[in-house]
């Protein structure tokens, strides 16, 4: 995803009504490229133009450049302009504006530091939005010829990118390493089948759990094509806040009363006998969402009152409640927003790309296994007790039971051949993630270490069977972290609402952690391999907001049941 998605964070309290797509995009026809476009201020040349494709190029060069050539790829852009009707998303979506660093070029922050620093930046809008990756890395191969001829003193390129940008990176350098001298692949999404497709999967079950659980009428798999499909996907992501500001307002309520009206399906003795927020949680625990997100870190307690032993004592157990039992769920609430974005009108595109069929499949998911004995120990107060988590789980049993998800198997097979990321190394690569990531989750950069470490190992094997010394290792991992404790409060004791918190929701870095990808990357491309482990590990614990150790227990595919 785009940066842009994040706007999804400032304000769930907002709930407006929505409307429908009345346009959709068409795709430009290609021409020939013409010769950029340049000019220079304040000692930085900036040359714009189109590639043949007709994608929008950006590439700044500063007066004192040091040879190392950035080329950025931005995330997933909605296929369309969402309706400004549409909450916290509204506008965003049909962005083809050429991106030649994160944020860019809405906060132009990173890239003048950059340049500052002596690199030079290009990037591009891309020919289409939407889930475009190997046309991506065609516009990419062309803006590189574009800008090396027009930037002759360029020594060196390091291609770095995050999110679909990340995927796109990687592609790059599977198919043309001849071009870039190393890669910063950054929450590369692959595996694009079980994470949306059969099998359940981290979107498939979010939406398909939601839906059963808060509001039967949300469509969410399956969209009509057209202009239609696209307002079906707005009202989905409608419906998700409403049920999510709905549960909100119902925390301080008990019983049936912490339900939303639209949890239809929900028998009327559990409503009574379960708050909704023991729900929510088991859906997050059960798509394997993180249980920390932006706002809530899942240990710190609301303020404690010390005006008296009695006040001390009362705001005590109920910092302790809120960190057990209600902070889990608003955690949840916050990332299912973040989610909710990707899991409805990137699910549009997906499925507008697959023959405008549903291609989720869960007739095979054994849910009740999803949720480990750790987690349910975990939180065991929050599903309120074992009577509550077993409730839980009939009732998703009984869900799926009656109205399964049932994949067209040719929209499957479709979906299967957008995901080309084959994960093979071909140049010094350091690839980067984030352990409370909602989008890119854990598993995407586990199954890349996994792929990375095995073939290695084989090329170590051949190696040593011809007698030859060992390669030089091309691929590293580095796992970005939120801090221990960030729960914030207002004056008046309420949450305070968080949206840059690193390590958590999506593709949230600190300042300081991008530049750490700049310089490691620069490294690699002047030293054509891996910087060393002691410069690696160095920088995992120069930053509390990396991960400190070279490995982190990440979840895989598998303990998922993906």
């Amino acid at each position: 995803m785009r940066l842009t998605l994040n706007k999804t964070r400032r304000n769930m309290a907002l709930l407006l009504s929505v409307a429908l797509v009345g346009a959709v995009l068409g795709f430009p026809s290609a021409a020939t490229a013409a010769e950029p476009t340049c000019t220079t201020a304040n000692a930085v040349t900036t040359c714009t133009g189109e590639t043949s494709d007709t994608a929008k190029y950006e590439v700044r060069v500063p007066a004192d450049f040091n040879g190392t050539l950035l080329l950025w790829s931005h995330g997933y852009t909605y296929v369309a302009k969402i309706p400004a009707q549409v909450p916290l998303l509204g506008g965003a979506g049909n962005d083809l504006r050429p991106t030649i660093a994160p944020g860019a070029p809405d906060s132009m922050g990173i890239a003048d530091s950059l340049l500052n620093q002596g690199y030079a930046l290009a990037g591009s809008g891309f020919a289409v939005p939407g889930w475009n990756a190997e046309s991506a890395v065609k516009t990419n191969v062309e803006l590189l010829g574009i800008v090396k001829k027009k930037f002759p003193t360029i020594k060196r390129t390091v291609a770095w990118g995050a999110s679909l940008g990340g995927t796109i990176t990687q592609r790059l350098a599977e198919t043309n390493p001849k071009l870039i001298d190393a890669a910063l692949p950054i929450m590369a999404f692959n595996n694009i089948d079980k994470v949306t497709g059969s099998n359940g999967g981290y979107g498939t079950d979010a939406v398909w759990l939601f839906k059963m659980f808060f509001d039967p009428s949300i469509q969410g798999f399956g969209y009509t094509a057209g202009p239609a499909g696209f307002g079906q996907a707005a009202q989905d992501f409608g419906k998700v806040l409403a049920a999510i500001v709905a549960i909100q307002g119902g925390l301080t309520k008990s019983g049936a009363d912490t339900w939303p009206a639209t949890a239809t399906l929900v028998p009327a003795a559990v409503k009574a006998a379960l708050p909704a927020r023991s729900a929510l949680l088991m859906i997050g625990l059960l798509s394997g969402m993180p249980i920390r997100s932006a706002s809530f870190d899942g240990v710190t307690g609301t303020p404690i009152d010390t005006s008296s032993v009695a006040a001390a004592s009362a705001s005590t157990s109920a910092a302790t409640g809120f960190s057990l039992a209600v902070q889990p769920a608003l955690a949840v609430a916050e990332n299912m927003v973040n989610i909710a974005g990707f899991a409805t009108f990137a699910r549009y595109d997906l499925e507008s790309q697959t023959g405008n069929k549903n291609f989720a499949d869960n007739q095979k998911v054994d849910y009740a296994k999803k949720l480990s004995e750790e987690e349910r120990a975990t939180y065991n107060v929050a599903l309120s007790g074992e009577a509550g988590i077993d409730g839980l789980l009939a009732l998703v049993a009984g869900f799926q039971k009656a109205a399964p998800l049932k994949a067209d198997a040719d929209a499957l097979a479709k979906l299967q051949k957008l995901d080309t990321m084959t994960g093979k190394i071909n140049v010094p690569t350091i690839a980067f993630n984030n352990t409370e990531e909602t989008v890119e989750f854990q598993p995407m950069m586990a199954w890349q270490i996994e792929k990375a470490n095995a073939q290695y190992a084989a090329e170590v094997a051949a190696a040593k069977a011809k007698k030859k010394k060992a390669p030089a290792k091309k691929f590293a991992a580095i796992w970005g972290q939120p801090l221990d404790e960030y729960t914030k409060f207002n004056a008046d004791g309420t949450p305070k609402v968080q949206t840059d918190t690193p390590g958590t929701a999506h593709v949230k870095f600190s300042f300081p952690q991008w530049m750490d990808m700049v310089r490691l990357g620069d490294m690699a491309a002047r030293l054509k391999r891996l910087p060393s482990d002691a410069i690696l590990q160095l920088t995992r614990e120069s930053d509390p907001n990396w991960y400190p150790a070279d490995e982190f227990d990440a979840d895989t595919f598998e303990s998922i049941g993906s």
